[in-house]
């Protein structure tokens, strides 16, 4: 398949985007490593989000979208689909969007928003009902159409920015090539590393220093009490390390359900005492936390935290 050649005003339209949510009342931001594309074939998703992103000025960070902007997905969503259809000829079913990252994501939020009660962490086979709704509330359809993952009615807002800025399908999945023609993949993995690896072009520093202003500028601006890195936590920890001095001490990296610390928590990062929790990938396999791994992050490290500086939602 060929590769994508993404124009300057694509490459400057998605550095300025940070994520998805109502960001000023998001209790939990997530912090993924790039956008997926939804089942979406590349140039589709690029010219789609382009045409369709950094429209509304609410989300503006600053004074326009050159400033860094997020996303609502109940008011762009329409709008991207809308361009998707023009450039595609056809959209995907919302029912067949299957993530497991968002997937875990929900589950979180859901015992959160149900009073810190009951066991969403089973397997789909284990509890078909619950699978039902956290699946609804992540595709924002069926019982959660108003109210979910991300959305400014959900009772715990919650929020997602990305660290890096370009999309790809799976990220490390076998078979799944490097998209850009004009981007090296060496130069932008080691750039978004954020250690001062020998090589790194001036270029590709200043790629990596725009999209780091961009979420710092979000972060400092929305000042999220609680940020969930979910895999490569290596390079989150020294993105906070670098532009936060976070501090993540050897008795805050934690073991979950593997002999292996999957999680890193570090001290209260400035002057509103955020908490930065970085996680093995949100997923079932080998890599991921598997669901038992989620119910102890959740039940154990995370309700403690948002308990301690959020007033707890009603069941």
């Amino acid at each position: 398949m060929e590769k994508y050649f993404l124009e300057e005003n694509e490459k400057e339209k998605l550095l300025a985007f940070c994520g998805y949510g109502h960001y000023p009342t998001a209790q939990i931001a997530f912090l993924g490593n790039e956008e997926g594309l939804a089942g979406y074939e590349l140039p589709f998703g690029i010219k789609a989000r382009c045409a369709s992103f950094g429209l509304n000025p609410d989300t503006y960070i600053g004074s326009s979208w050159r400033n860094g902007y997020y996303e609502m997905g109940e008011i762009v969503d329409p709008l991207f689909e809308k361009e998707m259809l023009r450039l595609r000829g056809s959209l995907r079913p919302p029912g067949k969007l299957k993530s497991p990252m968002l997937e875990f994501q929900a589950r979180m939020m859901l015992f959160m928003e149900h009073g810190f009660t009951g066991d969403w962490f089973k397997k789909s086979t284990e509890d078909p009902h619950s699978y039902v709704l956290i699946t609804d509330y992540y595709r924002n359809i069926g019982r959660y159409e108003s109210s979910g993952l991300y959305k400014r009615s959900a009772k715990i807002g919650s929020a997602l920015l990305d660290l890096r800025p370009f999309p790809r399908r799976d990220e490390g999945k076998a078979g799944n090539k490097w998209p850009y023609a004009n981007i090296n993949e060496k130069q932008y993995n080691k750039a978004f590393s954020f250690q001062d690896l020998p090589g790194i072009t001036e270029e590709y520093k200043q790629l990596r220093d725009i999209r780091a202003q961009y979420l710092m500028n979000a972060i400092t601006t929305y000042r999220f009490p609680i940020i969930i890195g979910i895999g490569d936590k290596e390079s989150k920890r020294h993105f906070f390390e670098r532009y936060f001095d976070a501090e993540f001490k050897p008795d805050k990296m934690m073991s979950l359900t593997k002999n292996k610390l999957e999680v890193f928590i570090s001290e209260p990062v400035n002057d509103w005492g955020m908490i930065v929790v970085l996680s093995d990938f949100f997923d079932h396999g080998f890599k991921g936390i598997g669901l038992n791994g989620l119910r102890i992050l959740t039940t154990q490290i995370i309700t403690p935290l948002i308990k301690e500086k959020l007033i707890p939602p009603q069941p």
